[in-house]
């Protein structure tokens, strides 16, 4: 969110919560999209507080690929944080919120009423109302990573995710005390150079699940319901037999997961 939706929204609670206390209403609610996604009774409020994070800027790494990639995630400020989890096409956090489709954007309260990032095909099904735009790679508006970093700053595709996972070296190991993978160039003059994804799991609803595992986000749409974005997933899950397992993978919409940025 930039500043200046920042300071409307806040005024506009603000009046809201000064008309609730000083008018015979007890209870405030909050709703979006329809659905009511919050409530609260006023005569056991005494303060309000609003919160702008500042975030990060991370350095570029040049592993020798298309694009460079951040040296920590969106969020974070050392490369062994987690940083903030976020609902696809979102780009405000949603770590301390709960993960759904009643709370998602781009949803009018369920998967089959999407209101953005529906293809034509897939309209009747899953459009709310039918909407359809054919969208299937986030706009800059919609990256959280471009939004909050700006310049050439976004979210990578699903194909930059494999272009990483197939084009460098990966060692899961550990970097002050926090698990998560070493992910080295293959390149003779940039053999040095690397980056660290620490694990960090999913969030859905209001858990924090499978956080042995490092989940990111792509900036590209599912392939068979538009409910779905990709994703890319890093385990030793299957260890022995498979030792650091990646792959893309479709996920829901409305999960929050982390985001390592890329630059053009």
């Amino acid at each position: 969110m930039n500043m200046n939706n920042f300071v409307r929204l806040s005024s506009l609670l603000l009046v809201f919560l000064l008309y609730f206390l000083s008018s015979s209403a007890q209870t405030l609610r909050i709703w979006k999209n329809g659905s009511q996604i919050y409530s609260v009774e006023v005569s056991g409020v005494d303060s309000v507080s609003f919160s702008h994070k500042v975030v990060a800027s991370p350095e570029l790494v040049d592993l020798g690929l298309s694009v460079k990639w951040a040296s920590f995630n969106l969020g974070a400020a050392k490369p062994e944080e987690t940083g903030d989890f976020y609902m696809w096409g979102e780009t405000t956090t949603a770590t301390d919120r709960m993960c759904s489709w009643i709370t998602y954007n781009y949803a009018n309260g369920a998967e089959n009423k999407l209101t953005k990032y529906v293809p034509e095909d897939k309209a009747s099904e899953y459009g709310n109302d039918g909407y359809s735009d054919d969208k299937k790679i986030l706009e800059p508006d919609d990256d959280a990573a471009h939004v909050a970093l700006g310049g050439k700053w976004r979210m990578p595709t699903i194909e930059e995710w494999l272009e990483l996972s197939n084009n460098c070296t990966w060692e899961r190991t550990e970097l002050n005390g926090v698990i998560g993978y070493k992910v080295t160039s293959r390149k003779e003059a940039l053999k040095g150079n690397s980056i660290f994804l620490p694990i960090n799991g999913i969030h859905i609803d209001d858990y924090f699940r499978n956080q042995d595992n490092c989940y990111y986000w792509s900036s590209s749409l599912g392939d068979s319901y538009p409910y779905h974005a990709k994703f890319f997933i890093s385990t030793n899950a299957f260890a022995p037999a498979i030792k650091n397992y990646r792959e893309s993978m479709d996920g829901v919409r409305s999960a929050g997961l982390t985001i390592r940025p890329v630059s053009d």
